[in-house]
């Protein structure tokens, strides 16, 4: 199945609540297919070694940053994602959503890890835009979407194909 905008799928294989995301201007935004590391991002970054790319959809600022506060909200108040499984947070026309690849592991959402996906798909990608990171060595990633592609999507056309296989 094709969008059009990338997901995990496509891969085969200091926010903080209420505090938006740097605004990247065009200088800051990198061309599609440019590698990006977490130390491209101010104060360097947790996740290891992330691949980032983007979508082509722009989502209204405030369901961007809403969707961004209730799924690190989730992960305040001790939400886990169950091992291959998602755990999807919708707001207004947005959606952001955490893959969990591993086999055995209960992943938590830190809210270090869910700033660090914001700021560095906003340095790729620009404000206000969709993408997602995956850090294969944790065999994890976080996706923004729009929410009318995620809603009522099976978990495996989300994620890459070897979180369920």
């Amino acid at each position: 199945m094709k969008v059009s905008f990338i997901t995990f799928a496509a891969l085969a294989a200091p926010l903080a609540l209420g505090n938006p995301v740097p605004a990247a201007n065009s200088s800051d935004v990198q061309a599609p297919g440019q590698p990006i590391t977490p130390r491209q991002i101010q104060g360097g970054g947790i996740i290891p070694s992330p691949m980032v790319d983007c979508g082509d959809v722009e989502l209204p600022e405030a369901d961007w940053k809403g969707v961004i506060d209730k799924i690190k909200d989730y992960g305040i108040h001790g939400g886990k994602v169950q091992p291959k499984k998602i755990h999807v947070e919708y707001f207004g026309k947005a959606a952001f959503y955490m893959c969990n690849c591993k086999w055995f592991h209960w992943d938590p959402l830190p809210i270090q890890e869910i700033s660090e996906a914001a700021e560095l798909i906003t340095k790729k990608c620009g404000p206000h835009q969709t993408g997602w990171v995956w850090a294969n060595d944790w065999q994890k990633g976080y996706n923004i979407a729009p929410y009318s592609y995620v809603h009522g999507t099976d978990a495996p056309l989300l994620c890459p194909d070897e979180c369920f296989n």
